[in-house]
């Protein structure tokens, strides 16, 4: 690990960072769950936040999991899916959230690479929609690696991708797993919205508007230095 490490990537979360999917998520996961006569917990769209699709799964049907099969849940999961791509269907770069196109900008003219490190299986999907797919050096998602949020495995994957180590990354993330699995991994993590749920990083903003290229480089150079560089 390098003294002074210079930030040299930005690793994005997808769901609530860069698009607002994860209303579509839990929409999509209550409708499910209420198909099979189970009810979503109130907070749900908080819950699923970040985590993988089987853990969401669990979260939407409760108490009532465990009365199915492990195939019944792949099959509820794959029907949850189709419901979802059947309403990212409609977005367009209109749904990108504020600051998006403006902060991707920066970094490009500062050499700064841009990464996606989503849960997401889908994110190929969502990027091309909203007209940013071809912003991004590199793409870790639902596919790319086995341990899902909080394990820092889509954030090492991300990083490996561009050649970079985790103490040159900035992680930016609205999950609170996201934030644990940046912190546990060795990165510097910039916690977006849900002050209550991201206290854990090390900063916190509204949204991208509130940063540039400059202030992360800035954010970076005062947490990165003390990073404790974790075994991958």
């Amino acid at each position: 690990m390098a003294k002074n490490p210079q930030l040299k990537a930005v690793l994005f979360d997808l769901d609530g960072v860069l698009v607002d999917t994860s209303q579509l998520h839990s929409d999509a996961w209550a409708e499910i769950a209420r198909s099979v006569g189970a009810e979503p917990p109130a907070d749900i769209k908080d819950q699923v936040r970040g985590i993988s699709r089987m853990e969401s799964l669990k979260i939407a049907l409760g108490e009532s999991v465990s009365r199915y099969t492990q195939e019944e849940l792949v099959d509820l999961a794959a029907r949850k899916n189709g419901r979802y791509l059947e309403m990212i269907q409609h977005l367009t770069p209109a749904d990108l959230l504020p600051g998006v196109v403006e902060l991707f900008d920066d970094l490009d003219r500062a050499g700064i690479k841009i990464v996606l490190c989503s849960a997401s299986k889908n994110a190929e999907v969502v990027l091309r929609a909203v007209g940013v797919f071809e912003r991004f050096a590199a793409i870790a998602d639902g596919h790319s690696y086995e341990r899902g949020k909080p394990h820092p495995d889509v954030f090492w994957t991300g990083a490996k991708m561009v050649s970079v180590q985790p103490d040159e990354c900035i992680v930016v993330e609205d999950a609170a797993a996201g934030i644990t699995a940046a912190l546990d991994g060795g990165f510097v993590a910039l916690g977006m919205g849900h002050p209550e749920l991201l206290a854990h990083a090390h900063y916190l903003i509204n949204n991208l508007s509130d940063v540039d290229a400059a202030s992360l480089r800035d954010m970076h150079a005062k947490f990165a230095p003390n990073l404790q560089q974790k075994e991958q």
